[in-house]
């Protein structure tokens, strides 16, 4: 992970130390929070400060919350959140439970998208998320954020938060990787009737992959 030093600025008024990239105004989507996560987990280090590693914690756990939202839209063919999906996901287990439920569509629609697009080298190939992997993580994150109230200070207990900065780490590259592609997705709305014919074949699995392609070439 990048581990340049952020630029600091000093307040006026309070003379008060702040990380620019850090005391950014908020932005909601998924790469910002990355972002932030890889400055406060570096400066954390740096520091030996426990509690800015647990906010690094936080920032991931709300990139991949995020994406899962993604996802949950994508697999349900949308192009945003809708107030009785949001409801679903506020009922206790309800977002895994819709994530495990949409999950396959999901694969399908990103296949699908990928496939067409690679006939225009213009257009970037999108990330498939691995859905298994954002739930694991999200739980581990989520129990590390939790677990401030037992861990011990960095200097009595420099070898935990060493391993807890390692999960960190891991977390990180993973979305940082899949960020690197992009999270967008073919919106299947007045489209060409061909292609439209293509998706419900595909997503009904009277043709594969490779039937896929030849059709649309």
């Amino acid at each position: 992970m990048a581990t340049n030093k952020p630029e600091i600025m000093i307040d006026k008024e309070t003379g008060v130390r702040r990380f620019r990239d850090i005391f950014a105004s908020r932005r909601p989507d998924a790469g910002w929070s990355v972002v932030q996560a890889a400055t406060l987990l570096a400066e954390g280090e740096r520091r030996k400060s426990g509690s800015l590693i647990i906010y690094a914690a936080l920032e991931l756990r709300l990139a991949i919350e995020q994406l899962i939202f993604t996802v949950i839209v994508v697999g349900r063919g949308g192009s945003k959140l809708d107030d009785k999906t949001l409801a679903e996901c506020r009922k206790k287990d309800g977002l895994f439970r819709i994530l495990d439920e949409v999950s396959p569509k999901y694969s399908l629609r990103c296949r699908f998208s990928n496939t067409l697009a690679s006939f225009y080298p213009q257009l970037p190939q999108i990330s498939e998320w691995d859905v298994r992997s954002l739930r694991r993580y999200y739980t581990d994150l989520s129990e590390l954020c939790h677990s401030q109230l037992i861990i011990r200070d960095f200097d009595t207990d420099p070898a935990e938060w060493g391993k807890r900065i390692r999960e960190l780490e891991e977390v990180y590259h993973f979305l940082a990787s899949g960020l690197k592609k992009g999270t967008g997705v073919l919106e299947l709305k007045d489209v060409h009737p061909v292609i439209e014919d293509l998706w419900q074949k595909f997503s009904t699995g009277a043709i594969n992959i490779e039937e896929l392609k030849n059709r649309f070439a």
